[in-house]
């Protein structure tokens, strides 16, 4: 099967890339931005690999990137934390807009399957402990959000969902939390840097963190 990942240069694009060579020797298509980043730990099949570098904002990009595909992974966001995150323009142009595109493009294309992933805070404020929360825990109003990443996410993960129409459409939503593993130096070394200024978070040890752990053969939760 071919199927395409969208924001395929990161971290978790190539995991899911090798994955998907490895496991079912599908043929991938990465799309990005750009592909600076490297992963040396990470072993991509090139016979099986094809790299395209555009933006989810562009449609002739991504048709070019889609046409053919079973599938879509859609790991493409912008304004994750920091500064970019209250950057309404760009968040809503990149996470809303941008995934209308998808959306519309896959289904006029006919790929089938579209797997987008979203965020925990969706539903979090900042605030207030998320305790058992599932596909049922409500999104918060517009004003709850801290920052236009976490409002931008959770419009077009609403818009994500209520396209699921299969057999011929079929969607879901993951919402991940912070991921790190092997290779991975966002996290591990925002981490570092906060450790070694002493900048440490105390938690409360009745609490659960849930984060996301990839290896080349296993994500842990």
């Amino acid at each position: 099967m071919r199927m395409c990942i969208l924001g395929g240069g990161g971290y978790l694009g190539q995991l899911l890339a090798q994955a998907l060579q490895n496991e079912g020797g599908h043929f991938v298509v990465l799309f990005d931005l750009n592909f600076f980043a490297s992963f040396p730990h990470i072993k991509l099949n090139e016979e099986l690999t094809q790299r395209i570098e555009g933006s989810i904002e562009r449609s002739d990009q991504l048709i070019e990137a889609l046409t053919g595909c079973d599938a879509c992974f859609h790991l493409a966001g912008y304004g994750m934390s920091g500064g970019p995150s209250l950057n309404k323009e760009k968040c809503f142009a990149i996470n809303y807009w941008g995934t209308k595109n998808v959306i519309e493009i896959c289904k006029n294309l006919g790929v089938s399957r579209l797997v987008f992933t979203s965020s925990v805070v969706v539903i979090f404020d900042g605030h207030t402990e998320l305790y058992m929360a599932d596909e049922d825990t409500p999104y918060l109003q517009s004003s709850q959000y801290g920052n236009y990443y976490a409002e931008s996410k959770s419009a077009a993960e609403q818009l994500i969902l209520a396209e699921n129409c299969p057999p011929k459409f079929s969607t879901c939503a993951l919402r991940l939390r912070g991921i790190y593993g092997p290779g991975e130096v966002r996290c591990v070394q925002r981490f570092v840097r906060g450790f070694s200024s002493w900048q440490l978070l105390l938690l409360n040890a009745s609490l659960t963190i849930f984060r996301c752990f990839s290896d080349p053969g296993l994500t842990y939760t």
